[in-house]
């Protein structure tokens, strides 16, 4: 990119009207031009130093839009164009610049008179001048480092002289750099020096001029507090003054990193350090103390600046300013547009400090103390606290994002913080922690200062042990973390699931460290898989993980690892005694440490080894510990919804330790099904051997869980022979939670096993009325059947409590029975659209027998259906009943009229007969001679002679019934005694029947009463003949009267 000498001009216009009391000239001439890395600022890209001494800074990217000017907070840098390296130099602006020493309302005896070079490092700036003196030249150093929270830019300055000219001037600095982010092109923006001083070792410049080199050192904060210590002690003004400079939680953090260094350091120094940290950090901020102008910088100081990886610098500050330019040496006071608040600031501010109730509801605030040990921890883990431990590469391998120096120095890090406080004794007694005595408010609902006092005591002491535990963890998850590198990151995570991998490249480490123990358990499960079989290398890696993990690692977890050992060891072994006994053990050794173990893994294993029996004893054994008070039994039983969250948890907790024993099931099922592995019979012993096991125990949640799969797989029929106690409690439960019929169904099976069969008839009653459409009502009337015969079975103590149950049931059969004989006769009138309605109807719900005749048998006639309606309800009306007969037997006829005679007759004797049958214990609702008297009137018709006598024979009908028919009909009908036709048809029936009567084999008694009968009947047909037959008798009649007078004879021999 060039520019044309206008352009410069412009840049230099440009300065001098935003600075109109320098001289224009000072911002001509420039000698040198410096980039700023991103590691200073992502919005700043040069640096320029005129002659005069003057920084111009410049930026290559647009104006800034006006919205980040009217922002309250600085915007996310990782949302920012800039940040992600996508944008290119689009031109160059003058953004902001700084007069040099010695002008302005700044007052310094000398000041640079002609610069010649110049250089930059993060917060130290410096520029070669000739002096005075043409053989002397001056180095000016300029730092920003001891001003971190200043409000306006201010920096130490320091002349040093030399013997000109410098010929090459640059630094020398060992120090541990962060690495930069796997997932951005540009790198985040470096915090203060004062943030990073415990990883930065002191900057050297070297100074290369015609006789020799220089080398200067500076000084870090730490550096000069020792130094202060060290000659002058900590109440001296000089301390006092510095103390001022940094705050009192900077200077607190600066007494840690003392107090921690392993250096061979003077005794005393630490003393001193100690001494200024209990001094300064029992001390509590209070809003006289941060509004006095004599105080510590507490105004700003109590927001200092820790840095979190969101930060940018204060060079990123200016994007958010009013006024585009700024002279920052004339101390102009620059207001940042919004308060930065610590990022481990503790939640116990109860109000602002504006708020109208400041007097009455007063702020909780934590001591420097509390605060320092927060700060200091979070500049030790840095950004690494909110970023994953791990990315995936293009291979799927597993890459930590750390290198192993850099975790071994973290975790030396914490180690040495954790061993101060514990040598030091830094959180000493939390009651010292009080307000001091100045401090007099009484809150708004009358508490006095000495609950006030207690509360924040309290707090404090809450948040100190939580911190103790967050510090502890930290250095063990690191510790874990490190021995994983060491035996291979990538080959160890390639054990874990899938889901787990994914999940392991998102989580940050403050998750890992606050709720990711399980995930740290799983690698620690990785890691000894990895080795089992090589007995050395895993005691060796248990005892490194139980010495450095202890809290992750315990000796819980260590005879998990033993028992996981012998688990391997019994694969590879042929089944015998020593198996068995190192198989038991193994179990053993488990139960032991069962919370601490990875219980779906450990069951796989034990799948694996055929112990199906240590399953259901590992999941037991989980269950017990996980949830030892019984929470979640109440829960289940007293069915507590979300407002009992702890009950609830347990109970969570104990569903998944049982899912191990359903799914060793499912897979013993999927293996049956697939035919692969084992004989299917061994399966099913394998499978009875759970199953027996689970039932053997008196964990009625593992039993209820076993149930429910049990139901789902249709083998109720295991629940029905069980001999568990929890059985009836189960279904119950189920029947109340809305569950399907087929709960009710096992449940009058399960109390008929029992013996209890009132209770089962109860049951069986009650699931033949509910209403819906899961069964039918064939179902209905099995299970009627089935509840009328538990309760004929049921004892005559319980049948006393409700003495009309059984007759209730019966009568309700006897109804349901007709509703399934309508259905049937409705679904074979298939061509009736309404049929489909009224049969879904009559599977709903059973129906009385009122609504039975009105709703189906009355809109479909349907003759039997109403006959047996009307015996059911015991309604008798003989002319309707020899109506509805006589219905049914047309029905029948014309059903047949296509048929020859005599399979007409046949399929009518057997429709008779059923119903004779039927209704033989009331025979008035099927008057048979009342239908035969019918039929022969039709059957003249229809039917030959001997129709009657072959249907009398086919139903079985008595012989003095039939004669009675023939009497009858010769009687009451004067058609068949007017008509020829008719009485030549009567005679020969007659004769067809006595015919049959002669030669059946019957009793001597009933041949002589039935014979005198015989002889009466043909006596009548012979004297009564039509007058038209006396006459002049046809070769027809003259047959049956000679016939008639053979049967005389015969008759009259019996």
């Amino acid at each position: 990119m060039t520019y044309s000498l206008g352009s410069i001009y412009g840049f230099k216009e440009r300065a001098a009207v935003e600075c109109r009391t320098v001289d224009p000239s000072f911002f001509a001439d420039v000698v040198s031009i410096c980039p700023i890395p991103a590691t200073q600022s992502h919005y700043l890209h040069l640096l320029a130093t005129t002659r005069k001494g003057v920084r111009l800074y410049f930026t290559c990217h647009p104006y800034t839009p006006s919205s980040a000017y009217t922002s309250t907070v600085p915007a996310d840098i990782s949302q920012s164009p800039y940040y992600s390296g996508n944008t290119r130099p689009c031109c160059l602006r003058l953004r902001h610049l700084r007069i040099p020493p010695g002008f302005g309302s700044s007052f310094t005896p000398n000041h640079p008179i002609a610069v010649y070079d110049s250089f930059s490092f993060h917060d130290c700036f410096g520029m070669v001048a000739e002096s005075a003196n043409e053989d002397v030249d001056t180095l000016w150093v300029l730092c920003s480092a001891n001003f971190p929270c200043d409000p306006s830019l201010s920096e130490n300055l320091t002349r040093l002289s030399f013997r000109g000219p410098a010929l090459a001037i640059d630094r020398l600095r060992k120090s541990r750099e962060l690495r930069a982010d796997l997932f951005s092109v540009v790198p985040r923006v470096e915090p203060s020096s004062v943030v990073m001083q415990h990883r930065l070792c002191a900057l050297k410049l070297v100074l290369v001029e015609e006789e020799g080199l220089h080398i200067y050192e500076q000084q870090r904060p730490i550096d000069i507090l020792r130094e202060v210590l060290r000659q002058y002690g900590p109440d001296s003004p000089q301390a006092l003054s510095f103390f001022h400079l940094h705050g009192p939680i900077n200077i607190c953090v600066m007494a840690l990193m003392i107090m921690c260094l392993d250096e061979p350091t003077d005794v005393t120094i630490k003393e001193l350090a100690v001494r200024t940290f209990f001094s300064l950090g029992s001390e509590i901020p209070s809003q006289a103390i941060a509004n006095s102008s004599t105080a510590f910088r507490t105004s700003v100081v109590r927001s200092d600046y820790d840095w979190a990886p969101q930060n940018t610098s204060v060079a990123d500050w200016t994007i958010h300013m009013k006024s585009p330019l700024h002279a920052s040496t004339p101390h102009q006071s620059v207001t940042t547009p919004g308060s930065r608040s610590s990022v481990f600031n503790s939640p116990m501010s109860l109000s602002s400090d504006n708020s109208p109730f400041m007097h009455t509801q007063p702020k909780l605030r934590t001591s420097y103390r509390h605060d320092a040990l927060y700060t200091y921890f979070s500049r030790i883990v840095s950004d690494r606290w909110s970023s994953p431990l791990c990315h995936k590469m293009k291979d799927d391998r597993l890459k930590c994002t750390m290198e192993l120096a850099e975790i071994e120095w973290l975790c030396g890090q914490l180690s040495s913080l954790k061993k101060a406080i514990s040598e030091y004794s830094l959180l000493g007694s939390v009651g010292s922690y009080a307000f001091p005595a100045q401090h007099r408010f009484v809150s708004s609902s009358g508490e006095s200062e000495t609950n006030v006092k207690a509360l924040a005591i309290n707090e404090e002491r809450r948040s100190l042990l939580n911190f103790l535990d967050l510090l502890r963890l930290t250095e063990e998850v690191l510790q874990l973390w490190r021995i994983v590198c060491e035996h291979q990151f990538h080959v160890i995570t390639s054990q874990l699931p899938l889901q787990l991998r994914e999940q392991l490249c998102t989580v940050h480490f403050s998750t890992l460290v606050v709720t990711g123990l399980q995930i740290c358990s799983d690698l620690i499960t990785c890691l000894i898989r990895h080795y089992i079989g090589d007995n050395a290398t895993t005691s060796s890696v248990c005892e490194q993980l139980r010495t450095l993990c202890p809290s992750i690692f315990s000796d819980d977890d260590a005879v998990a690892t033993k028992a996981t050992e012998m688990l391997e060891e019994v694969r590879h072994m042929e089944p015998c005694a020593e198996r068995d006994a190192l198989l038991a053990e193994a179990v053993r050794l488990l139960t032991i440490g069962v919370q601490k173990i990875n219980l779906p893994l450990m069951c796989n294993l034990l799948y694996r080894v055929n112990c199906m029996e240590g399953i259901v004893q590992l999941v037991l054994a989980r269950a017990e510990k996980d949830d030892s008070k019984l929470l979640a039994l109440v829960a289940y039983r007293s069915r507590a919804g979300d407002s009992d969250q702890v009950a609830q948890e347990s109970l969570i907790r104990r569903k998944e330790a049982y899912k191990c024993i359903t799914d060793a099931l499912d897979k013993l099922t999927e293996e049956k099904a697939q035919k692969t592995g084992k004989e299917p019979c061994s399966l099913d012993v394998d499978r009875d051997i759970i199953i027996n096991a689970v039932l053997r125990s008196k964990d009625e949640l593992a039993c209820a869980s076993l149930f429910k799969w049990l139901i789902d797989n249709n083998l109720s029929t295991i629940i029905i022979q069980s001999k568990s106690p929890f059985v009836e409690a189960f279904l119950h439960r189920r029947l109340e939670e809305g569950g399907s019929p087929r709960y009710l169904d096992l449940l009058w099976r399960f109390h008929e096993r029992s013996g209890d069969f009132y209770k089962a008839a109860v049951l069986l009653d009650q699931l033949a009325a509910r209403e819906g459409g899961n069964f039918d009502i064939d179902q209905r009337v099995a299970y009627l059947s089935q509840a009328a015969m538990c309760a004929q079975s049921a004892t005559p103590q319980q049948l006393s409590e409700v003495p009309d149950f059984l007759s209730d049931v019966r009568d309700k059969l006897e109804v349901a029975q007709i509703q399934l004989r309508i259905k049937n006769l409705l679904s074979s009138r298939q061509n009736q659209a309404t049929c489909a309605t009224a049969i879904e109807r009559l599977n709903s719900r059973l129906f009385t027998v009122q609504e039975l005749f009105e709703e189906f048998a009355a809109p479909f006639n349907l003759p039997e259906i109403k006959l047996a309606l009307c015996h059911c309800s015991a309604t008798y009306n003989p002319e309707l009943i020899l109506e509805l007969c006589m219905d049914i037997v047309e029905r029948e006829l014309t059903a047949t009229e296509r048929e020859p005679a005599d399979v007409r007759i046949q399929r009518l004797s057997s429709r008779l007969s059923l119903l004779s049958k039927q209704y033989s214990s009331s025979p008035k609702y099927f008057p048979l001679e009342d239908i035969l008297v019918e039929l022969m009137s039709q059957g003249i018709r229809i039917f030959p002679p001997t129709f009657l006598d072959t249907l009398t024979s086919l139903m079985s009908v008595p012989f003095h019934v039939t004669l009675d028919v023939l009497m009858n009909c010769y009687r009451r009908d004067p058609f068949w005694r007017t008509s020829p036709e008719a009485n030549t048809y009567i005679m020969r029936a007659t004769a067809a029947v006595i015919a049959r009567f002669c030669d059946a084999p019957l009793p001597i008694d009933q041949r002589h009463s039935l014979a005198s009968k015989c002889l009466d009947l043909i006596a009548t047909l012979t004297v009564q003949r039509p007058a038209t037959q006396r006459g002049g008798q046809s070769d027809s009649v003259l047959k049956v009267t000679e016939y008639f007078r053979a049967l005389q004879c015969r008759l009259e021999s019996f």
